[in-house]
């Protein structure tokens, strides 16, 4: 067999940009060889409440790709979010991760 086989997919060099009341978040994303969606789940608590697929969905391969996310619109607070990519092999998911709007 020739390639390399399939595995699960990995979120890496996860930064927030803030800009007045827009955040811009963005990662790494290695879609691990296999058809891969990728989303941000965010919103006022860990319970989110938003899920955003990536413009880039699905993502395929092993090239890592940076994939990007604007939220427009946001109101002084701390906002949680969730970088996840599922593929045919599990998901790969963050942690609860914050940013603030000042």
């Amino acid at each position: 067999m020739t390639g390399k086989a399939a595995s699960l997919p990995v979120i890496d060099d996860v930064d927030v940009v803030i800009d007045g009341g827009t955040a811009t978040i963005s990662a790494n994303i290695t879609p691990g060889n296999a058809s891969t969606i990728v989303g941000l789940q965010h919103g006022a608590t860990n319970e989110y409440g938003t899920d955003t697929r990536s413009e880039e969905s699905p993502l395929s391969g092993y090239e890592t790709v940076r994939d990007e996310w604007e939220i427009t619109g946001l109101l002084p607070g701390t906002y949680h979010y969730m970088i996840y990519a599922t593929n045919a092999l599990g998901t790969a998911e963050t942690e609860d991760l914050t940013f603030e709007i000042i």
